[in-house]
């Protein structure tokens, strides 16, 4: 009895305390009561241009409260874009590792109609370096008061590290035509710590290796390669490009009814390619049935020589709108086993996370995704216990990346971030091709790391679908020439040559196969211009036939350019001032050093660099190759003569005592193959 007492009064304090002590709001001035005469109330400032920051616009109203006296009236005049946030300066909200957040509060409007709501961050304010918006969301208002409610938690939706100062921003219109006034009230944030033991890794202080660069800094370029030696075996897994479906908007390989669409000689160019790996997706939403779609893709790699080992196959929607079910899974797995195709890469989703822009629909949350890898994985391994699972992550994002690497450890094989780099016209040529790769090639490395943690002892590796450079601020990257002339070829060289030589991923296909004329910034072939050729399409047919079965270490000296870190994207994990050398450079050879090949690329838009390089240990005699260079940064990307890109180029050979000496000057915004033969 006495113990029953005991409980009881414990009971009773606990629901006691917790009604006179209710969670901690975390916003100054919640309710609006504070300080009547201050427009916007305090608490809140005024964003966007200084021609929207009308205090009138944002004022208490006492008439129209929902508790209390005041309520908080925001008005957006039509064909406008200002916005309040909460002052991240004199009220900042600092975030806790493990703090899950919930923002609440009731709102009105003056007729139906949306608005919205962000949550948004910063590093630091002084100096003021922005992080990511953490969540955006749209709510419909009705003229009656309605409550709403949002959660984020931290290691799954942010890091705590990378934003460290959470400020909400309040638009009482989502559509800036119109004009509409919002009125909220007894808003709040709160915050409690996750019990969960499980914390994830901090990917933002991971150690990782740091990428070698191999050249010294130095006012020339002056390579040595020593051809008997060998760094490692060369991984030939980087030159592939991927197809978008079987039956897709550009028609190609097959139509919408199942018909074989590919003429003689677009057959021949892709042959010509030398892929050694490429990419589908959707194979399970196309008009014919799954079993039909596999076998049109093994059809399709017999025609253009790709093996089918090395392809990567994945089933759903594209744009991660529906899901397949394990069992579909599994049905088009066995499928390809009875069909006796080499078929081994299964992955499962295309770019889940759709869901952070408001579109897909599949996958709501990372747990959704993991749950259902989890359920595809099993299936798959039933029936193919030698296939390679991979999982779709945002590397960038805590909770599609890091969370899902942990949470769905022992159910991959392989890891799918998609590398895209990120531009814009505003960006110089260098900081695009050079800074930006560097930075995407360290964050790579650093992921490496964190699948190692997750998975010990397991051999599980990043094998990539899709990459390529892309656009930022609005710029559509299908319709940007920068994203596939010079400038997405200088971009891409320097990736493939990183890749190939410092071993960072397993493999890579890039996207992709098929565009139109009018939307060059990714395709390699335009299916209503058959006859020209993307600038990419000549890189990657030169790269694919410049690979040798080594890598030959080289050492030397360089030009250098110093990356910016103040360009959002080009930050580098946990380094600092850094610089990279101008001239990337890979050098191979095939097993009986009786040929050598060469890349190297001038990632300077205007600076030609005066280059030597000495081979050591070689018996070569001949030299052929060409250069890749075209003086128009904002040229289309699809040429109809293959010489608007690409020119000879073999310099002279100097015999020494145990080899030769190249020298030539490299051009300004170039990439180079050279051939060495006996």
């Amino acid at each position: 009895m006495y113990i029953k007492k005991i409980l009881l009064m414990m009971i009773m304090l606990f629901f006691f305390s917790t009604a006179l002590y209710p969670e901690a709001n975390l916003l100054q001035n919640g309710g609006f009561e504070n300080d009547p005469d201050s427009c916007p109330p305090e608490g809140w400032v005024m964003w966007g241009g200084t021609q929207f920051k009308i205090p009138e616009n944002y004022t208490r109203d006492q008439n129209n409260a929902k508790t209390g006296k005041y309520a908080f009236r925001i008005y957006h005049p039509e064909n406008t874009a200002g916005y309040i946030i909460t002052d991240p300066r004199k009220y900042p909200i600092n975030p806790k590792s493990g703090g899950i957040y919930t923002v609440r509060f009731w709102a009105r409007g003056d007729q139906p109609g949306t608005s919205a709501i962000w949550i948004a961050s910063y590093k630091s304010i002084d100096p003021m370096v922005a992080s990511r918006t953490i969540k955006s969301m749209s709510f419909d208002t009705e003229e009656d008061w309605k409550e709403y409610e949002y959660i984020i938690k931290e290691g799954i939706d942010f890091s705590a590290e990378e934003s460290r100062i959470i400020y909400l921003c309040l638009f009482a219109a989502k559509d800036s035509k119109i004009e509409k006034t919002l009125w909220v009230d007894d808003f709040s944030v709160t915050e409690s710590i996750s019990k969960n033991d499980s914390a994830l890794i901090d990917d933002a202080k991971i150690a990782y290796e740091t990428l070698p660069l191999c050249l010294e800094p130095g006012d020339s370029v002056q390579i040595t390669a020593d051809a008997s030696r060998v760094l490692r075996k060369t991984s030939k897994l980087f030159g592939g490009v991927s197809f978008h479906r079987m039956a897709g908007w550009a028609g190609r390989p097959y139509s919408k009814q199942g018909d074989y669409t590919l003429s003689a000689g677009m057959e021949a160019a892709i042959r010509d390619l030398h892929m050694p790996l490429t990419r589908v997706y959707a194979l399970g939403d196309e008009a014919f049935s799954l079993e039909d779609a596999i076998d049109k893709f093994a059809a399709v790699l017999g025609k253009i020589n790709v093996p089918q080992d090395t392809a990567i196959l994945e089933f759903e929607t594209q744009g991660a709108s529906s899901k397949l079910p394990p069992e579909k899974w599994m049905e088009g797995v066995n499928h390809s086993l009875e069909k006796g195709y080499k078929f081994r890469y299964w992955e499962i989703g295309n770019e889940t996370y759709k869901m952070l822009w408001n579109q897909g629909g599949a996958f709501p949350t990372p747990d959704d995704y993991i749950k259902h890898l989890k359920n595809v994985s099993a299936a798959i391994k039933k029936v193919h216990p030698a296939g390679k699972i991979g999982v779709s992550i945002l590397a960038e994002h805590p909770g599609w990346g890091n969370y899902i690497l942990k949470q769905a450890a022992g159910y991959y094989d392989f890891v799918v971030p998609h590398w895209y780099g990120m531009s814009s016209t505003d960006i110089s040529f260098e900081e695009t091709v050079l800074g930006n790769n560097h930075a995407i090639l360290c964050r790579a490395l650093q992921i490496n790391e964190l699948i190692k943690a997750y998975n010990p002892g397991k051999d599980v590796f990043q094998y990539d679908s899709e990459w390529g450079m892309s656009f930022r601020k609005g710029e559509k990257a299908d319709y940007n020439f920068r994203n596939a002339n010079i400038y997405g070829v200088v971009y891409r060289a320097v990736r493939l040559i990183y890749y190939t030589r410092e071993k960072i991923i397993r493999g890579a296909t890039s996207w992709e196969l098929f565009t139109k004329n009018n939307a060059p910034g990714f395709g390699i072939f335009a299916t209503d211009a058959e006859n020209k050729r993307s600038m990419n399409y000549w890189l990657y047919y030169y790269y694919n036939r410049h690979i040798g079965d080594n890598i030959l270490d080289i050492k030397g000296k360089g030009p250098y350019y110093k990356i910016s870190p103040e360009v959002s994207g080009n930050r580098i994990p946990n380094q600092e001032n850094v610089s990279v050398p101008f001239t990337p450079a890979l050098i191979t050879a095939s097993p009986d050093k009786n040929e050598i090949y060469i890349m190297i690329v001038n990632g300077s838009w205007s600076k030609n660099f005066p280059c030597s390089i000495n081979l050591e240990n070689c018996s070569c005699s001949k030299s052929e190759g060409v250069i890749l260079d075209n003086p128009n940064p904002d040229a289309h990307p699809m040429i109809d003569k293959k010489d608007d890109l690409v020119k000879p180029f073999a310099p002279n050979l100097k015999q020494k005592n145990y080899g030769f000496d190249l020298e030539f000057t490299l051009p300004a915004h170039s990439v180079v193959f050279i051939t060495l033969k006996k």
